[in-house]
């Protein structure tokens, strides 16, 4: 019982931390994976909030895939975010 008790924190100790490093690593509007680039709306959201808190804009990532209305707004008059040209086929 002990034995079943020590390996299973024993395991948790080791998968938990593992875990907890997992993050999406974005180049731009494109996911860094193993075999390469990728693009996906996550990336493209973040590189839409980065552009805009360049001009100024207190935005993040996170608010813009939440507010389609906040994503509308950076969008308007510019198409040079992969977010904006994606959004505008939808």
């Amino acid at each position: 019982m002990i034995r079943n008790f020590l390996f299973s924190m024993l395991t948790a100790a080791l998968v938990l931390p593992a875990a907890a490093n997992a993050r999406i690593l974005c180049d731009g509007a494109f996911q860094v994976l193993p075999t390469g680039q990728l693009s996906t709306p996550y990336c493209q959201d973040e590189d839409l909030a980065r552009r805009a808190q360049s001009q100024g804009v207190k935005v993040s990532g996170d608010a813009v895939r939440r507010h389609p209305s906040l994503k509308a707004s950076l969008c308007a008059g510019s198409q040079e975010s992969a977010a904006c040209a994606s959004s505008s086929n939808d």
